[in-house]
């Protein structure tokens, strides 16, 4: 009996593991890459429905650091759209500039 006592299953998750950090996570796009790919493939009347979407569902949130968390993110997507939710919820430190890392 051998001391690895994982089934096939196991080893092909961690395989698959492995390959997604390989691939996404440390890629010089980071994790936010797919996206900005997601948001530049849409219309303007599809973006403008996300904005309202965040807009809403942030207002909704009780403490300053969940919305500047998100705004957070999203300047790591979108900076116009990061800055235009920043505005509508009234965060207090606003996306001072573009991080995208995917080309448009």
């Amino acid at each position: 009996m051998t001391g690895d006592s994982r089934t096939d299953k196991d080893r092909q998750l961690d395989e698959a593991r492995v390959d997604f950090q390989d691939t996404v996570l440390t890629t010089d796009q980071g994790i936010y890459s797919r996206a900005t790919l997601f948001g530049n493939s849409m219309s303007g009347w599809e973006k403008e429905h996300v904005v309202a979407a965040f807009r809403f569902e942030l207002g909704k949130a009780a403490h300053a650091h969940v919305r500047e968390g998100v705004i957070h993110d999203l300047d790591h997507v979108d900076h116009d759209l990061a800055v235009l939710v920043a505005e509508a919820v009234a965060a207090h430190r606003h996306p001072t500039r573009d991080t995208r890392r995917v080309p448009a």
